[in-house]
C-alpha cells in the first residue's frame, strides 16, 4: 500500500499567534497499524481506569509548516483552492502522487518546517490527533483529529488491507 499523505489545519491554543497553519502527516501500513494498536490499548486500559480519557505518545511525525512560509512562497490560486478543500473536512487526504506534486508546487524550495517541541500522538478509543509545542513558547498546537471510523471505512473499501482494526 502506498503512504498516506494527510494536509490538515492547525488549531493554536494562542488565538493572537499561530507559528504554524497546517501540518502534513504521512501514514504508512506500519504507523496506521500502530494507531489503532495504540487504540486498542486505550480501550483495555478505560475498562480499567474509567477516568482514562486518552493516552499520549512521543511521536514526531508531523511536518509543521511555518504559516510564513504559506505567506511568502504561494501560488494564490492553488492555494485558495486547497485552503477550500481542507475547510470542508479540516482535511485533505491526498490519494494519488498528482495531487501530491501540485501541493507541492505551493513550496517550490521545499516546506519550511516549523521549530517544535514535545511532539506527541493523542489516542482514545475513537479518534487520534497530534500536538506539539511551538519551540521557545508556551503555545500548543494541536491537528484537526481524526475519527477511527473515516480510516476503517479505507479498510473496508480496500484501500489499507494490512492493518487491523481491533
Amino acid at each position: 500500500m502506498p503512504d498516506i499523505k494527510i494536509l490538515t489545519t492547525v488549531i493554536s491554543s494562542n488565538e493572537n499567534y499561530s507559528p504554524c497553519s497546517y501540518a502534513l502527516i504521512t501514514l504508512t501500513t506500519d504507523k496506521l497499524a500502530r494507531v489503532f494498536e495504540q487504540r486498542s490499548q486505550a480501550i483495555e486500559l478505560k475498562k480499567k481506569y474509567l477516568d482514562l480519557y486518552s493516552l499520549s505518545f512521543w511521536d514526531a511525525e508531523p511536518i509543521w509548516i511555518a504559516s510564513e512560509e504559506i505567506d511568502d512562497h504561494s501560488d494564490s490560486e492553488v492555494l485558495e483552492r486547497l485552503d477550500e478543500e481542507v475547510e470542508i473536512s479540516d482535511f485533505r487526504l491526498f490519494a494519488t502522487k498528482q495531487e501530491l506534486k501540485q501541493f507541492a508546487t505551493l513550496f517550490p524550495e521545499g516546506f519550511v518546517e516549523m521549530s517544535s517541541d514535545c511532539a506527541t500522538l493523542v489516542v482514545n478509543e475513537v479518534r487520534f490527533y497530534w500536538e506539539c509545542l511551538d519551540k521557545h513558547s508556551d503555545v500548543r498546537l494541536q491537528t484537526q483529529t481524526f475519527g477511527f471510523d473515516k480510516f476503517e471505512n479505507f479498510l473496508r473499501k480496500g484501500a489499507l488491507k494490512k492493518v487491523k482494526t481491533w
